[in-house]
């Protein structure tokens, strides 16, 4: 049975159309708005860029997870339990990486929370948070233009009446062949008669709101019965979007990774789609924990595995470069007698890091391939507090942004911050005049090559240079450069978009033969 559950929007209305053959349509499902009011907890700094502190609540603090916002400063976001039936979504943001301003989202909603992720998303040029509300039965999604001003941040709650026990909840993106853009959400709910289970729905971003009326279940048809634990997702090639299940395989018994991805074009539920599969499909272990990075077609997909002769767990490296038709393994982290778990990766081009836990020595250690996940360096040890790292899932994250995880040193759970040490593409201003110009910045520790670049322009009449596109070959850590559109030519108001090594900026002005004025 195809699993479909019918959605409906704030503006309430009815879909009075049949129940096709094949799909299972709930026409008592429905979609709430929420308010992002937030309480302001306290302020903590830390001197230097080594471990800093981000929380000291007397709570335990887990689960984290850290992106950038498009003004440039770090959002972490994170779980803080208050009791058994009872915790918190909550936030902290940074303008250096040294002072974090804690802040408790949503302080009026009740019960728990699960699966909370932050992303950003260079088209609309929002950092998006997403959680699952185990207690009120909805997936939330917000977004944030500015992390510390929280009275611009749009949230909604979204599911189907058929969806309940949610207690995953991750964010990807996509295209839509007649340009809409919008965010895939998939979660992990109980869902047409299965248990835990994965699930997809869909949102604009700018404004937030739910497209394409149906959430969708997956009714296990093709890849078999299974109960998940995990789900996450990310985005590559031409508008492809694909997730990563950790589950119990219901034919072997054992803990196991899905892989599935598809178009929206061509199957909105990727329960039907031909790429689908399990990782192992092993009878006598297992794999565990996984997440996934993307850009271009290259695709990461890092799991724990008990596969080796010793049977302790190693972080496995899955990897495709060409859009999942082939695909490689290697192994980032493997130490005889010691457990590997809880790995989280990041992707830069051919530069790909992976953060994960020696859970025999409860020491965080980051490595690194420069060569598309084939080969990879020693660790680094992480954590300058020996044996202080919590051995839990969900303990670690990782993006453009830095390293955040769960730590005890101080005896609870805290959340540690540490800067990657790795590029960091930032776009410093955008200017106009004579075509469009954009200062671009290497504000990491490590120097960038190869950079892309690309610069478009819509709306008015533009006779000439809609689109430029470059490659900055080599900027040092610490230094900037300026890319420059051209001339243009036209007349009207115009939207101009920036891409530099993953940062994005948008800005608007006016065209005037070959003048572009007012560009902010």
């Amino acid at each position: 049975m195809k699993g479909k559950i019918l959605l409906v929007g704030l503006v309430a209305f009815a879909m009075l159309m049949p129940a096709l053959p094949g799909n299972a349509i709930n026409k008592e499902s429905g979609m709430q708005t929420e308010h992002v009011n937030v309480k302001f907890l306290y302020t903590i700094t830390s001197s230097g860029m080594g471990n800093v502190q981000v929380t000291n609540a007397e709570e335990n603090e887990h689960n984290p997870s850290i992106g950038m916002d498009p003004t440039g400063k770090y959002y972490i976001a994170y779980t803080k339990d208050v009791s058994v039936f009872e915790n918190k979504i909550c936030g902290a943001y940074s303008s250096d990486g040294t002072t974090w301003n804690n802040m408790e989202l949503f302080p009026d909603m009740e019960g728990l929370k699960y699966g909370n992720q932050v992303k950003f998303d260079t088209k609309s040029n929002l950092l998006v948070g997403v959680f699952a509300a185990y207690t009120s039965g909805y997936n939330i999604v917000y977004t944030i233009p500015d992390a510390s001003d929280p009275s611009n941040w749009q949230a909604g709650g979204f599911t189907g009446s058929g969806n309940t026990e949610h207690t995953y909840s991750s964010i990807m993106f996509t295209d839509l062949q007649d340009g809409t853009h919008i965010g895939v959400v998939p979660f992990i709910s109980d869902s047409g008669g299965y248990t835990q289970t994965g699930n997809w729905l869909y949102v604009t971003l700018n404004p937030l709101d739910f497209y394409g009326q149906y959430v969708y279940y997956d009714a296990q048809s093709v890849i078999g019965e299974y109960t998940a634990s995990s789900i996450r997702g990310a985005n590559w090639g031409d508008n492809v979007y694909g997730v990563v299940i950790g589950a119990t395989n219901g034919e072997t018994g054992r803990q196991d990774v899905i892989v599935k991805w598809t178009t929206y074009e061509a199957q909105p539920d990727i329960e039907y789609v031909d790429n689908q599969f399990w990782i192992m499909k092993d009878t006598e272990h297992d794999a565990v924990e996984p997440d996934i990075a993307a850009n271009g077609n290259d695709i990461y997909i890092v799991y724990s595995a008990n596969t080796n002769l010793f049977g302790d767990y190693d972080v496995i490296c899955y990897y495709s470069h060409d859009g999942g038709a082939t695909w490689e393994t290697s192994t980032p982290a493997g130490t005889s007698g010691a457990d590997e778990k809880h790995p989280a990766i990041y992707a830069q081009g051919n530069n790909v890091y992976v953060a994960y836990v020696n859970t025999k020595e409860h020491n965080l250690y980051l490595v690194k391939s420069t060569d598309g996940g084939a080969t990879w360096s020693e660790p680094e040890k992480i954590n300058d507090a020996d044996g202080s790292v919590a051995d839990m899932p969900g303990a670690v994250a990782i993006s453009s942004a830095g390293i955040v995880w769960t730590d005890t040193r101080n005896g609870n759970q805290d959340i540690y911050y540490a800067q990657l040490p790795a590029p960091r593409i930032v776009i410093k201003s955008v200017s106009g005049g004579m075509g469009v110009k954009a200062v671009i910045a290497n504000e990491g520790s490590e120097d960038a090559s190869n950079i892309g670049w690309s610069i478009d322009a819509t709306g008015g009449l533009i006779i000439l240079g809609k689109h430029a596109e470059g490659t900055i070959d080599s900027l040092a850590a610490g230094q900037e450069t300026t890319i420059s559109s051209g001339l243009m030519l036209g007349i009207g108001p115009v939207t101009v978009t920036i891409n530099a090594g993953g940062a994005s900026a948008t800005a608007k002005g006016f065209l005037l033969g070959p003048l572009l004025l007012g560009l902010k």
